[in-house]
């Protein structure tokens, strides 16, 4: 892809080269063998670089869309310290995931409708021990979560932002992963650290970035080539950089979130919603093709996670 960068644009590109940091280890790669089970849910993570951009405001306004489209729809809420995406939906959960690591509660327990018929499985809010799962707690987890496949057609992940073990593996998994950036170096920096562990972790890696808060669509592509070019300059083609979307930062955003109600549902006129609804078309279209492909091409999301966590 070319660009022509100003003197600025070209300082930020070196800047953003030379600050990428190495991620620290990260759970081994284990291709999915031929036993796995067959798949019965598309799962679409939803991550980001750094805490701040965005995410979890994106995470809930694709399900509602999705949702919409007359698919049934899980959003489960994966940062387990510092959920908020009940907040964003306009729901009041009396139980979260704590409940369920725990073993008082199980998935459908603590399970709450949301706007357009979505399911969301509340995080936990303000519990640091939630952040650091021990592996037994976090295997239980992956085994009660494969629960869900047989609820969904489309599991949306919200991830905790940065790039710990278990959130790299969440990422690894998926079927099909958004990173979230916004135009600043330091969203740059901390997404390509991102894309970097990930890459370390699969043989070929793609990933649909939206760019959130930008002031117009040009810094919004502006954004993404700068990250398309360090991805492609240095992992070696073992990365495919998409471009998913934008979405402006404007009134309509921020009252949204203050009104705890999605944008698409707020503000349904509004050019945010617009560059929403463009982005859950495009993930609609994909998942139709996906189901017709899901029995030659895809494993269980759960059993894949189990097996590269474990390598059973």
């Amino acid at each position: 892809m070319a660009t022509v960068y100003n003197e600025v644009e070209d300082r930020l590109i070196e800047e953003l080269d030379r600050n990428t940091h190495e991620a620290p280890e990260e759970p081994r790669h284990v291709e999915p063998l031929a036993t796995a089970e067959p798949v019965k849910s598309q799962v679409i993570c939803i991550a980001s670089g750094k805490g701040g951009t965005g995410k979890t405001m994106i995470a809930t306004n694709l399900s509602v869309l999705l949702a919409r489209e007359g698919l049934n729809v899980v959003l489960l809420d994966a940062d387990f310290g510092l959920a908020n995406a009940h907040l964003l939906m306009g729901v009041d959960p009396t139980d979260d995931i704590s409940s369920v690591i725990s073993g008082d509660k199980n998935f459908s327990d603590i399970m709450v409708e949301g706007p357009e018929g979505v399911k969301l499985i509340p995080g936990g809010s303000g519990l640091s021990e939630l952040t650091s799962l021990g592996d037994d707690k976090f295997r239980q987890l992956i085994n009660e979560l494969s629960d869900l496949e047989t609820l969904a057609d489309i599991i949306v992940v919200d991830l905790p932002a940065g790039i710990s073990p278990q959130a790299m593996a969440l990422m690894a998994a998926a079927h099909e992963t958004i990173m979230v950036i916004t135009p600043e170096v330091t969203s740059l920096v901390d997404a390509y650290a991102t894309i970097k562990t990930l890459s370390r972790m699969n043989d070929k890696v793609v990933v649909h970035i939206v760019v959130n808060r930008a002031p117009d669509k040009s810094r919004a592509i502006v954004g993404f080539q700068k990250l398309y070019s360090v991805v492609n300059k240095h992992l070696n083609g073992s990365v495919a950089l998409k471009f998913l979307g934008w979405i402006p930062q404007n009134w309509y955003v921020l009252n949204s979130v203050a009104s705890r109600k999605p944008i698409v549902l707020r503000h349904p006129q509004c050019f945010a919603t617009s560059c929403l609804e463009q982005m859950g078309e495009k993930l609609f279209r994909r998942n139709l093709h996906w189901r017709d492909q899901q029995s030659k091409n895809y494993s269980s999301y759960f059993d894949k996670l189990e097996q590269m966590i474990y390598g059973r």
